[in-house]
């Protein structure tokens, strides 16, 4: 299974420096596609249970803060204390992802997963056989592909008679 890696080597030597990043990796080039993917990987901890991988690699917001993760683990590499402008970064980037995933804030740009979407049902009121309200199945206010509808299983049942 490939890892959507959402942004690339690139953006990191923008953000460290073409010198910062190759004194980290000079030892390994194939460091690259493993910051890379540790950083999308972190990333799609907090973000995929609501958005799927390739909306999320659209995004600008999303691929400048998995750059700023991808620099902080780039520079974890050896063992040395990230600068404190990175390990600032870093902390920001995940903040942001835990408010996204307890669903305080979204993704600017990307549309969420249907299945985490709020789905408004038609109810109405019905008196028999007691009163309660149930959830109106076969109207709907938009198109309902893909979305869970709950329905009430006793208000199919007719009780008078």
């Amino acid at each position: 299974m490939s890892i959507i890696t959402y942004c690339t080597w690139p953006d990191v030597t923008n953000r460290i420096g073409a010198e910062g990043a190759e004194f980290r990796i000079d030892d390994d080039p194939a460091t690259q596609a493993d910051v890379l993917q540790s950083a999308a990987i972190e990333a799609n901890g907090y973000l995929q249970p609501r958005y799927e991988p390739a909306t999320l690699a659209q995004s600008n917001w999303v691929r400048f803060k998995v750059r700023d993760i991808a620099v902080y683990l780039l520079c974890l590499r050896r063992n040395m204390p990230p600068p404190a402008s990175v390990e600032d970064r870093y902390k920001a980037a995940l903040e942001a992802f835990a408010r996204i995933e307890a669903g305080t804030s979204r993704v600017p740009d990307v549309y969420e997963n249907k299945a985490s979407v709020p789905v408004l049902s038609n109810q109405r009121v019905t008196l028999t056989p007691f009163p309660r309200v149930v959830t109106v199945t076969g109207k709907s206010t938009g198109k309902p592909e893909d979305y869970t509808q709950h329905t009430d299983t006793r208000d199919q049942t007719d009780y008078a008679g």
